[in-house]
């Protein structure tokens, strides 16, 4: 897990919340945002190519030995669609449209496809491509457990402003000001 993934996820993060000023309360409900963008983000590389796998261990199991690219080519765009349903904030228009990745976090992506040689599925045994997919379900469960918890993360402070608005210790001309 990378720096900055563990410390937004720590504990500590949203320990005394309310003792924060609203613009450092802010900042870090923005982080958060970011870091799980760019988790998203990953995430769904790995869900890609987990759908690009299993439709490939698909037509091996009904006996289709040749695979051709130009069939594999023409059906990427079912494949990828058929895919894991989004989430209900999967409409959101994220804030980056290119998120800072984590570099470990793609590192363990890229170790999750190792064995995984790009466009040549077909040199991989049954037994090999069902390992490099489970890799991709662990990875790609790691990576929403901690997507949910910066959901939980960003619940909090976003709930603090929330209270401070209603409490009158903020409002919004010092949103505004700053």
């Amino acid at each position: 897990m990378g720096q900055r993934l563990a410390r937004v996820l720590d504990p500590e993060f949203v320990v005394d919340i309310q003792s924060l000023s609203t613009q450092e309360l802010r900042a870090r409900r923005d982080e958060c945002a970011e870091v799980e963008t760019a988790l998203s983000y990953v995430r769904r590389l790995a869900q890609g190519h987990l759908d690009i796998l299993v439709a490939d261990l698909r037509r091996r199991a009904v006996g289709d030995s040749s695979p051709q690219v130009s069939d594999m080519v023409d059906q990427l765009n079912e494949i990828l669609s058929s895919g894991p349903a989004p989430a209900p904030s999967a409409g959101r228009l994220p804030s980056m449209m290119t998120p800072d990745l984590d570099e470990e976090v793609v590192a363990e992506l890229e170790s999750a496809l190792a064995d995984l040689a790009p466009g040549d599925l077909s040199a991989l045994s049954d037994e090999e491509a069902i390992a490099v997919g489970e890799r991709l379900r662990d990875f790609e469960r790691r990576i929403s457990r901690d997507r949910r918890a910066l959901h939980e993360h960003m619940a909090l402070f976003e709930a603090d402003v929330v209270r401070r608005y209603k409490a009158g210790e903020t409002n919004v001309d010092t949103l505004l000001q700053q």
